[in-house]
């Protein structure tokens, strides 16, 4: 009889326990939504990393302290945790996976949807060509501007991945984007923050300013190259959380 009752005292603390972290982890660290129970993202490119044996605190904590993990899944039944480089949503969710256990957890201080978070910015990849111009009236009108890279870390990242799928021909238009840079007189500066280049990581030969108005495009290797404001290229808009 005693220990029947020292089981049951040991299950009762045991859910105690559970409701409690589960409440921690909701309140610390993130929400969850239990919309997209059992869901997966359509293309693994999306998980950033996957990891066993991790409680959801640990799963939670790693997203939290991540520079580009806005969300998680995890399972409860297999302490299996996938950390996300982007929210789920209808048009990325796979709903008929035979799976199970599966939870989506989200952090609301992370970037609005189809917006990427790396080091309190967030960036959005903008697959209609269009003038350096426009592309620029088209990130300020979400409240943001033309990517402006300022350090090798940040140069990586946007390649490895944001930009990974776009195509592997340096010179193929489709590859590079438009970024904040430009010049009138040969020396190029962001125009958002209106600083010279503090960073820049030019292809060879590069830049090759024609004295008339250039802007800087990113290729799909990471380097940079030069070319007329008016070309139409895709463009990668950038702001602060």
């Amino acid at each position: 009889m005693k220990l029947m009752h020292n089981i049951s005292l040991n299950i009762v603390i045991l859910f105690v326990i559970s409701v409690c972290v589960f409440g921690q982890f909701r309140s610390m660290y993130m929400n969850v939504d239990d919309t997209l129970n059992n869901a997966q993202l359509i293309r693994s490119s999306g998980v950033l990393l996957s990891s066993e044996g991790q409680s959801l605190l640990q799963c939670a904590l790693r997203c939290t302290t991540s520079p580009a993990c806005p969300c998680v899944l995890y399972n409860v039944e297999l302490r299996y945790c996938r950390l996300l480089m982007h929210y789920m949503d209808e048009f990325n969710t796979n709903r008929t996976l035979s799976e199970t256990g599966w939870r989506y957890f989200f952090n609301p201080d992370a970037c609005t949807s189809g917006w990427f978070p790396f080091n309190g910015h967030c960036y959005l990849y903008n697959q209609t060509a269009q003038t350096w111009s426009d592309a620029k009236v088209q990130c300020e009108s979400q409240g943001a501007y033309l990517l402006e890279l300022e350090t090798p870390l940040e140069n990586d990242w946007i390649i490895t991945s944001l930009l990974s799928s776009l195509c592997s021909n340096a010179w193929d238009i489709n590859c590079e984007v438009f970024m904040g840079g430009s010049t009138d007189s040969g020396v190029f500066k962001w125009e958002y923050s209106n600083t010279l280049l503090n960073y820049s990581n030019w292809y060879p030969n590069e830049p090759s300013d024609t004295g008339t108005r250039e802007c800087i495009f990113l290729m799909y290797n990471g380097q940079w190259s030069d070319g007329k404001c008016v070309y139409h290229r895709k463009f990668v808009c950038e702001k602060v959380k």
